[in-house]
């Protein structure tokens, strides 16, 4: 880690907390502002929108497969590495 715990922990507990008021804020707002009916559609439209998106994702499935390929790879040679430098005279526990 280059940072110290304590200043990573109250760097997140701060980006919470901020988003916790920007979320109330906005929350409160957005329906003071615009009216019910409005609100009611655009929540609805992105309710839809975010569930057709994750919908795209699962039947494309390309990103998974992708990821998982190059994990594997990647361990793959690292215990091709470590394979190599132990000792033919010793025995591994």
């Amino acid at each position: 880690m280059r940072y110290p715990r304590r200043l990573v922990l109250s760097g997140c507990l701060t980006a919470l907390i901020v988003m916790t008021i920007l979320s109330v804020v906005v929350g409160w707002a957005a329906p003071n502002l615009i009216s019910r009916k409005w609100t009611h559609h655009v929540t609805t439209l992105l309710f839809l929108g975010f569930g057709l998106w994750s919908l795209w994702d699962v039947v494309k499935g390309e990103g998974e497969a992708e990821e998982l390929a190059e994990v594997e790879a990647k361990l793959d040679a690292d215990w091709k590495a470590n394979k190599g430098s132990t000792k033919q005279g010793k025995k591994v526990k």
